[in-house]
Parts: C-alpha cells; structure tokens; sequence
C-alpha cells in the first residue's frame, strides 16, 4: 500500500499513535464483527470483560488466559458472541458486566462455555481458530464441555 509516496506493508494490526507519538498496537482488524450495523471489537469486549472480573474476584491470570471472545456471523441472522472462560458464570451476569462498561444493548453474550483451559497457539497467543472450529461449529456447540446460559 502506498501512502504520501512510502510503501506500507498491510498487517491487520490496529494501532494509534500515543501522545509522545509512538506505535501503540491495539489489536487485529480480523476481531471486529457487525452487530446490528454497529462494528464490534472482540478485544474490547475481552478487555471489558477482564477488568469485570477483576473487580468481582473471578480468577483471572492464574495460568494463561481466563477468557476469550469469539463470534458467530450468520448471513441474515444475527451474529452470536460467546464467551469462552475457566470459570464458573452466566450469560446474565456477563451481559451486565458488559452493560456496566458502556456497551450498546446490541452487544450481549449469546453462550458462556466454561473449558479447563483456554487454548494457546505456539506463540502464546490465544488460538481462537480453534475455539471455533472445536466449539462453534453447530454439531459441536450443543455438546460444549459446559454452556451456562
């Protein structure tokens, strides 16, 4: 990509330039779902979320991550996010956290499946791939480990 005559490699990062104007990564265009025409970031609604349980005492930060966020978009239906967590909740408490947060009525937790692990790549990072394709594909989502609603 090309931008006032310098090329730009495209990663699908998402940054900002802070005040003293350094690269600050926030996250990954691919977290971003629609929801009722509103654009949502996955990460935000992880980072609320984590800050959520951090102030009502559910275990975070044991070993690797507690939560992850991930979406189903289906075409003419409305997109489903489900919350992937290592400890015991529910979809009402979650929804709450979120509202408490400042998110629209739009976004809300479909399904809170509780797994002993939340699974990492090689990286360290979380691998939502896989939380997907495992968890969210129809045959697999009615026998989830444990879906709390």
């Amino acid at each position: 990509m090309e931008v006032d005559g310098k090329l730009w490699y495209k990663t699908g990062d998402l940054g900002y330039l802070d005040d003293e104007g350094r690269l600050v990564l926030s996250g990954r265009m691919k977290r971003f779902v629609k929801v009722g025409g509103e654009m949502v970031s996955l990460a935000s609604i992880e980072d609320a979320l984590l800050q959520a349980a951090r102030k009502k005492g559910w275990p975070t930060d044991e070993e690797g991550p507690s939560l992850a966020i991930c979406a189903k978009e289906k075409e003419g239906e409305k997109t489903e996010i489900y919350l992937f967590t290592k400890f015991a909740t529910s979809v009402s408490e979650v929804n709450y956290a979120l509202k408490e947060a400042g998110f629209s009525n739009l976004v809300r937790i479909s399904s809170c499946i509780q797994l002993p692990e939340i699974p990492l790549m090689g990286s360290g990072k979380i691998n939502y791939r896989l939380l997907e394709t495992q968890f969210l594909n129809s045959e697999n989502l009615a026998q989830s480990t444990k879906v709390t609603s």
